[in-house]
């Protein structure tokens, strides 16, 4: 029988962890599959976790959690080519609805033991982890930063926003230097993102912008708006009108490493994760995890 090593985060906004139980041992059971179940416990060095569940070989690693679970399982995944799936319980689950995984649990499982696609992904790694969506400094990092555990389980999305209005309103440019691929780049910005998938969780959206998380590449998005007006005036650019080439803002590619400097140390996250200060060094790794997502994406 198959047999999938499963890693549920349990504060991930997964409601009744017992529904959810019942629904994983329903679903694979009928499918014909056995599986080996995880529960963290935020104490654990969950790359470890993974690689010692992988002699012998599962059929598939699942991560059932938000994105920061997702990256912290794939940090483990990266090489072995063993078909890594998700059930998405996060807040938002940028990654999932940006690489074809279904937010609805019941859909979600149906893919990884049905039909399927496999999709390579590449990889950002910082600081010893591997992220699949998006490395920041600047103002979206402090909003995550400053939005607890608390404010997302009860309001969700809404918590996230509410941090981000704040941020806009004392919206400010930082000096930024940087290394992308040995070429040196000053530059003064709000935000830096560098982005394997799609900004804001939408699927592709209809920009230039040329992101495509398994092609080797990554893309460096500088942000450079003087206030929140400004901001707005960029993201009706970039998502309504798909155009990049605009004062405030500029798009660099890359792949191979990135070098982030700024004067005053700021706030460094990673897929939802608070993981360091500038400065700070990002890493491509080109087809980093075999991610299982719905067959018609």
């Amino acid at each position: 029988m198959p047999h999938a090593f499963i890693v549920l985060n349990p504060v991930s906004g997964i409601g009744n962890i017992d529904v959810f139980h019942q629904k994983l041992e329903q679903h694979f059971s009928q499918a014909g599959w056995t599986y080996t179940l995880y529960r963290t416990t935020g104490k654990e060095v969950l790359k470890d976790v993974v690689c010692a569940n992988l002699n012998p070989p599962p059929d598939m690693v699942v991560a059932c959690g938000g994105d920061g679970t997702l990256s912290q399982v794939a940090t483990g995944m990266v090489g072995t080519g063993i078909p890594m799936g998700a059930v998405p319980l996060g807040t938002w689950n940028a990654l999932a609805r940006n690489l074809g995984i279904p937010i609805i649990t019941d859909e979600a499982l149906k893919v990884l033991t049905g039909e399927h696609a496999i999709r390579p992904v590449d990889g950002l790694l910082v600081n010893g982890g591997v992220y699949l969506g998006v490395v920041s400094a600047g103002f979206s990092s402090s909003m995550i930063s400053s939005t607890n555990r608390i404010a997302k389980r009860r309001f969700g999305f809404l918590a996230y926003l509410w941090n981000l209005a704040l941020q806009l309103i004392g919206l400010r440019r930082i000096g930024f230097h940087m290394v992308i691929d040995q070429k040196h780049r000053k530059i003064r910005a709000a935000e830096v993102m560098v982005v394997n998938s799609t900004l804001v969780g939408l699927g592709e959206l209809p920009t230039r912008l040329n992101i495509h998380p398994g092609d080797g590449k990554i893309e460096v998005c500088v942000i450079k708006p003087r206030s929140i007006f400004g901001m707005l005036t960029v993201a009706w650019n970039i998502l309504v009108r798909g155009k990049n080439r605009q004062p405030e803002f500029r798009g660099f590619q890359a792949a191979s490493e990135i070098f982030i400097k700024t004067k005053k140390p700021l706030i460094v996250q990673a897929d939802g994760e608070v993981v360091g200060q500038t400065p700070v060094e990002i890493r491509v790794i080109p087809h980093a995890v075999d991610l299982i997502v719905s067959a018609q994406k």
